[in-house]
């Protein structure tokens, strides 16, 4: 009996166990894994995270925010040329006390309006300059940097010229041009030797800045009616790329009639269907704006006249 009711009693407590399925020891320490597995890495990683964020994150962020900007500064003018834009904002930051534009009065405010229109041609416009005036040229170009230095003894560029304007460094409308026309000067004269064998910069480069020292000094003394003089003593630029020229009625006749010649007897760039107007297509077509203009306004006057009668 006691042997046959232990067989039973095995027997049934297997079937039992199937029934019920109660809890084993194996799925258990299964549990008891799987909880041991999964809970101690979690409270690890917001362990490691919170402890990475609580002290040791910051000192990062900072590191890395101070870090940033070094590279940004000093490696262009350490190891290349610094951005036109930089180099512009350094050369006005140079001349503190610069006046508003529209508090300059006389001379000097006829001097910005001749600096505006000038900044308007292609050539040397801000917004996409064809060729560079507008910073000194070491600046932008380290490696000539001594070869520069010793062609040209008295350095100028378009931002230096306004930026004195502005501060009150000149003391008559004949000093900021001649700054001005030293600009383009500098340039024949640098350019020269390169231009003589051929080398497709200096060419250009040239050939730019004895076209717009003409320009310049027809522009100035048009702009500058106001302030010419007529003094017969003084040297006349009766053509030519002159470094320098007085503001005078006989030089501004002079200019006049040169510039005249150009625009005759250039011949117009014209460019392909479906492209932009080049600058002298786009001077043809103001021109022939105003006419168009004039001829309707004239019409309108002359009809308006047969009809009031």
């Amino acid at each position: 009996m006691p042997a046959s009711m232990g067989g039973k009693s095995g027997k049934g407590a297997g079937k039992v166990a199937g029934k019920k399925r109660p809890a084993s020891p194996a799925p258990d320490e299964r549990q008891t894994k799987r909880v041991s597995i999964k809970g101690p890495s979690r409270t690890a990683s917001k362990s490691a995270s919170s402890s990475s964020s609580g002290k040791s994150a910051p000192k990062s962020k900072a590191g890395k925010k101070l870090a940033k900007p070094t590279p940004k500064i000093i490696a262009p003018i350490s190891s290349g040329p610094i951005p036109m834009h930089v180099a512009i904002a350094s050369i006005k930051e140079s001349y503190p006390g610069r006046r508003q534009i529209k508090d300059l009065e006389g001379w000097e405010a006829e001097c910005m309006k001749f600096m505006r229109q000038l900044m308007k041609h292609p050539w040397v416009s801000a917004e996409r300059p064809k060729y560079i005036f507008h910073v000194p040229v070491p600046i932008l170009f380290p490696d000539i940097r001594d070869t520069y230095a010793a062609k040209i003894e008295n350095p100028m560029d378009l931002t230096t010229a306004e930026a004195k304007l502005l501060q009150g460094a000149y003391t008559n409308a004949e000093e900021f041009i001649t700054d001005i026309a030293l600009v383009f000067s500098n340039a024949i004269a640098f350019n020269k030797e390169g231009h003589d064998v051929g080398e497709l910069m200096s060419c250009a480069y040239y050939e730019a800045s004895t076209h717009l020292l003409k320009y310049i000094r027809w522009l100035s003394l048009e702009l500058l009616q106001s302030y010419l003089t007529d003094c017969s003593g003084t040297p006349v630029v009766e053509s030519g790329s002159a470094s320098e020229w007085k503001l005078t009625n006989h030089n501004r006749e002079m200019a006049r009639k040169e510039m005249e010649s150009v625009v005759f007897n250039e011949l117009l760039d014209k460019t392909e269907p479906g492209d932009k107007f080049s600058w002298s297509e786009q001077e043809c077509e103001k021109l022939l704006k105003s006419l168009r203009h004039m001829s309707d306004y004239k019409h309108m006057i002359t009809q308006h006249s047969y009809l009031s009668q």
